[in-house]
Parts: structure tokens; C-alpha cells; sequence
């Protein structure tokens, strides 16, 4: 009885073979996990002190992330200036691998804030996925369809403004070649 008195109370990573490090993951999928619930659980709807509701904040966000967006790619303009820079050169299939991956994320951001617009003017029904979008956007998180599609951000600003340096690098690189690549690259090499 002493000795099973004596045992620790919780077991380390390392009695299922898991490195030490696994604790450290799983205390912060926890502590996210706790995060997350509190913001969930938190009131959505505005009180009568006469602020501004959630959806004059998302609605004016969705405006201001709307006029900033970046206009979609042409495609026959992309294919244009990968087959100028070479094809099959294996930066330049990354180049159109990011492009079509932004293009996927621009129309699915300008998608969801233009309905998002339109749910909070009432012209169309807010559906469980807009509902889920203005949340996110309320909280400064990442809508989950915008997540699923693109990078790793700690908050939607952060988010929202890679999009808009990566669209700007990658139009860069589409008009200027892949000289332009081969340039910066040896710059940084340069200065490390």
C-alpha cells in the first residue's frame, strides 16, 4: 500500500515510449482547448449600453478586408510568364503550385465576406457556416474554411496580412522572372 501510495499521481510521457516534449504538446492543446471554450461560451449578442453590436464590428471589417483583397489571378497571364521563366524549372512549378493555392484562398475569403455583408444587411439567410465565420472574425480568429485552405496564423490580422504579402511576392515574381528570385536569394545569402 505505501508504495502505490508513493506512486506519482499523473505518468510521464516517457511510460508510453513518448518523448518528453509530448507533455509539453498536450499541456498546450489543452490550454487552447480551455481557451477556445471560454470564448464560445461568451455572450453574442450585444447588451443595451448602446456600443456597436458584432455585426456593425464584422461588417465593417468584412469592408475593409474586402477593399484591400488582392484582385484573383489570370490564369492565361500566370501561364504566360511561368512558360517566359521556364516551365519546368523547379521554382517555377512552386511558383504556380502558391498561385493556385492563392487563388483557391482569395476566392473563398472574397466569397465568405461578401456573404457575410450581405447575411448582416439581411438580404441573404445567415447560415451556420456564416454564423461560424462572423465568430471567428468577431474574436480575431481565423474562419475555419480560410484555415483549411491556407497557413498556420496566430490571429486573423497576422492572417490577413501574409495573404497580402504573399499575393504581393508572388505578382512580383510573375512579372519580374525568376531572375528577380535568383537576385533576393543572393542578397540573403550575402547578409548571413
Amino acid at each position: 500500500m505505501e508504495y502505490i501510495n508513493n506512486l506519482p499521481a499523473a505518468n510521464t510521457p516517457e511510460v508510453f515510449g513518448l518523448h518528453s516534449n509530448a507533455d509539453i504538446t498536450y499541456q498546450i492543446n489543452t490550454a487552447k482547448g480551455i481557451l477556445d471554450i471560454i470564448l464560445n461560451v461568451q455572450p453574442k449578442e450585444g447588451g443595451s449600453q448602446g456600443g456597436e453590436t458584432r455585426e456593425n464590428v464584422v461588417y465593417k471589417l468584412a469592408y475593409d478586408m474586402l477593399k484591400k483583397l488582392p484582385k484573383q489571378y489570370n490564369s492565361f497571364e500566370v501561364k504566360d510568364a511561368l512558360q517566359r521563366m521556364g516551365a519546368l524549372l523547379p521554382m517555377n512549378i512552386f511558383l504556380r503550385q502558391e498561385i493556385d493555392r492563392m487563388t483557391r484562398v482569395i476566392k473563398e475569403v472574397q466569397s465568405t465576406l461578401s456573404d457575410l455583408k450581405l447575411a448582416i444587411d439581411g438580404t441573404i439567410v445567415m447560415s451556420q457556416g456564416l454564423k461560424k465565420s462572423l465568430d471567428a472574425m468577431y474574436d480575431a480568429r481565423i474562419p475555419d474554411t480560410w484555415q483549411k485552405i491556407s497557413w498556420e496564423s496566430a490571429a486573423l490580422g497576422f492572417w490577413y496580412t501574409e495573404l497580402l504579402e504573399r499575393d504581393s511576392q508572388f505578382r512580383i515574381w510573375c512579372n519580374s522572372g525568376s531572375g528577380w528570385f535568383l537576385k533576393y536569394q543572393n542578397i540573403t545569402c550575402k547578409f548571413m
